[in-house]
Formats: C-alpha cells, sequence, structure tokens
C-alpha cells in the first residue's frame, strides 16, 4: 500500500485584499486602470525615445565635427548638446538613486551608497 504524506503545515490565509500568490502580476498592477498602465508605457517608450536621440545626435555631431566645412557650428551644438545629456543622465541617475530606498536592501544613506556602487544593477 502507498503511502500519501501531507505536509506539517497549514496554508496560511490569503493577506487583506485578497491577493494570493497564483496570479502572475503584482498587486498594484490589478488595481490600476488599463490607462494609467498606456500612459505609463507611453511615458517609458518616449523618455527612451528622448535618451537615444540625444545619444545618437551626439555621435552625428561628433562626426560632423571632424569635417572641416561644418567643424565650427557642429562644434558649437555638440556642446550644448553635451551639455543638456549630463544634465539629463545626471537627473536620472539622482532620481534612480532617491528611489532606490523604496527596495529594503537599500534603505537609508549606506543603502543608497551600496546602491550607487554596483553599475549594472536594474532596479524595479
Amino acid at each position: 500500500m502507498i503511502e500519501i504524506k501531507t505536509p506539517k503545515y497549514k496554508a496560511s490565509p490569503s493577506p487583506p485584499g485578497g491577493w494570493t500568490q497564483s496570479r502572475s502580476y503584482p498587486p498594484h498592477r490589478s488595481l490600476c486602470s488599463p490607462a494609467a498602465f498606456i500612459q505609463e508605457k507611453l511615458l517609458d517608450s518616449f523618455l527612451f525615445s528622448l535618451q537615444f536621440i540625444l545619444v545618437f545626435g551626439c555621435l552625428v555631431l561628433s562626426v560632423f565635427s571632424t569635417i572641416p566645412a561644418h567643424q565650427e557650428f557642429s562644434s558649437h551644438c555638440l556642446l550644448i548638446l553635451e551639455f543638456v545629456m549630463i544634465v539629463v543622465f545626471g537627473l536620472e541617475y539622482i532620481i534612480r538613486i532617491w528611489s532606490s530606498g523604496c527596495c529594503c536592501r537599500y534603505r537609508g544613506w549606506q543603502g543608497r551608497l551600496r546602491f550607487a556602487r554596483k553599475p549594472f544593477l536594474c532596479h524595479r
């Protein structure tokens, strides 16, 4: 005869609000309307496109600054674009360090320094 072993622990009741682990999406996504989710994705794609345009424009202006006929104008535009890139990417980095405190591992100023030391960390 085969003996079936039952676990010695009991299943815990679901937390208040009814969210359980069986869903494949986090609880805050279930509370968002589809319109808010679409707006968030549009904002993400806009910011990614802006960053791509900044980097690609810097590359193009760097190439044009090597051509003698366009050197003066492209060097001036490149200087302005590099300043804009420093501001945009610097603000993004500051916001990432500020928002890293939502993860318990990076709370406090020591945790945020730990976050800043990890260059390839993808934080959600």
